[in-house]
């Protein structure tokens, strides 16, 4: 769900009121302005997360009353955000992810004007206020009946395991499968998905400038490509993946042994599995990279580098993020990284030898987590460890930011 017209000044939000096209309704409230101590902090708690279901917004310093339009009362907004913040993090289970909207009112005091309290459909809704599930109605919000908090349970589990499918789709578009050719089946491969839930078709290419698509590739995405990390692995975006292409759905960033059409020409003797290089990003603002390198041969073994998954999955989070952003969509996403072609292999960190590593057991290793746009933004050392750590322990391995990024 991409971010809808969001007023940045008084003389705007005064506007968007006297013109009826903000009211109450079940994503909107309003709120003159908050209440102190306890009592006040669970009101604005069970407000919050009544709307963490399918988002929404409060404004606070607009007058909830019948008059229209309804009339301003500004407030001091000064650490009025991070209260909200605190409360929405203590007072909620689980914890509900806001963001916060300072709109200053030059005809107020100094310090004073409004705040809108964003609410993004959250991944972890139902959300409870002490012991209750929280919804929204129609302009209030209400206690959700254990049918309904059971329905949202089992529609969050059937969206996990929806995660799991489409990651096994794009599994099977393994651009190598295509070709026939076994000398391109060597070694492991990786690929990293990730999805906005709440998105549509038009999602991204609606907020790319004149749909410019090649220059905010170069500009915006590419640039992040290329930022040098504390390790060096082959392949990375920026040395490889130097072709940008057209694709069905959106755009590529991509090796020279990946053509446009995804098949590798088998009659090549320069194409290898190794080269293997791409980044998709899709209209509908879905990204997709793809590696044939998962694994290499050292001494005769097949062996996995950390820091190789580690930057290629950073790549890849980096890229996301900034599609969120630049698509204004601060609603949750899907996030998934598979290696293929797996059994056997082992780690090798540098303190180990290739012998003494254990042996990954299966053929596939698949791991999907839903993620808010605070968390995408936000810590990519703990996504790394929930999209990484299960393979991590498999084979003793250290995983995470730390492998890969400057200090």
């Amino acid at each position: 769900m991409p971010e809808r017209y969001l007023e940045e000044t008084a003389e705007q939000l005064r506007a968007s009121l006297a013109a009826g096209l903000l009211f109450e309704n079940s994503h909107t409230d309003f709120k003159r302005e908050l209440g102190t101590g306890r009592a006040a902090n669970g009101d604005l708690a069970i407000d919050l997360a009544s709307f963490g279901i399918h988002g929404g917004r409060v404004y606070i310093g607009v007058v909830d009353e019948k008059q229209r339009p309804p009339p301003l009362h500004p407030i001091a907004l000064s650490g009025l955000a991070e209260r909200i913040d605190q409360v929405a993090r203590t007072r909620i289970q689980p914890p509900l992810h806001i963001r916060c909207h300072e709109i200053l009112d030059a005809d107020a005091s100094a310090g004073h004007g409004y705040l809108v309290v964003i609410v993004p459909p959250s991944p972890y809704a139902p959300h409870q206020v002490d012991g209750k599930y929280r919804g929204r109605g129609d302009k209030t919000n209400r206690v959700l009946p254990d049918a309904e908090v059971r329905e949202l349970l089992a529609a969050r589990r059937r969206v996990d395991e929806d995660g799991e499918a489409r990651l096994a789709v794009e599994m099977q578009r393994d651009p190598t499968l295509s070709s026939g050719a076994n000398r391109f089946w060597h070694q492991a491969h990786l690929f990293v998905m990730a999805d906005p839930v709440f998105g549509d078709r038009e999602l991204l290419h609606a907020a790319i400038p004149d749909g410019d698509w090649e220059s905010w590739l170069r500009s915006s995405i590419r640039e992040g490509m290329g930022r040098r990390l504390t390790k060096h692995w082959e392949p990375d975006m920026g040395s490889y993946a130097t072709q940008t292409s057209r694709r069905a759905d959106g755009w590529a960033l991509h090796s020279t042994s990946l053509p446009q059409n995804r098949r590798p020409d088998v009659n090549d003797d320069q194409t290898h599995e190794k080269d293997m290089l791409e980044l998709e990003i899709n209209e509908d603002g879905s990204v997709r990279l793809f590696c044939g390198a998962g694994s290499a041969y050292q001494n005769n073994v097949r062996v996995l580098f950390p820091e190789l998954i580690a930057g290629l999955t950073w790549r890849a989070l980096e890229a996301t993020a900034t599609v969120a952003k630049t698509a204004r969509y601060y609603g949750p996403w899907d996030l998934g990284l598979g290696l293929s072609n797996m059994r056997n292999v082992q780690a090798f960190p540098p303190h180990r030898g290739p012998r003494s590593a254990p042996l990954y057991s299966k053929d596939e290793y698949r791991q999907t987590a839903r993620v808010t746009y605070e968390q995408l933004t936000g810590d990519r050392d703990a996504l790394l460890h929930r999209l990484v750590g299960r393979l991590a322990r498999s084979l003793v391995i250290p995983f995470g930011i730390a492998e890969v990024t400057t200090p």
